[in-house]
C-alpha cells in the first residue's frame, strides 16, 4: 500500500512539474524552456525507481 501511494504521489509531482514547465513556456516564451524540460526528463529518468530498502 505504501508503494502505491508512494507511486502516485510521485506521479502527481511530476504533473504538478510539467505543468509549471508548461506554464514557464507560455510566460517566456523562449528555448531556454527546452533545457528545464531535458533536465528534468534526464532527473526523472534516473530518479524514478529508487531502491528503498
Amino acid at each position: 500500500m505504501d508503494a502505491t501511494l508512494e507511486h502516485r504521489l510521485e506521479v502527481i509531482i511530476a504533473l504538478l512539474f510539467l505543468l509549471l514547465t508548461i506554464e514557464i513556456y507560455r510566460l517566456a516564451g523562449y528555448f531556454g524552456v527546452a533545457f528545464v524540460l531535458v533536465a528534468t526528463l534526464i532527473t526523472f529518468g534516473l530518479g524514478s525507481k529508487p531502491s528503498s530498502t
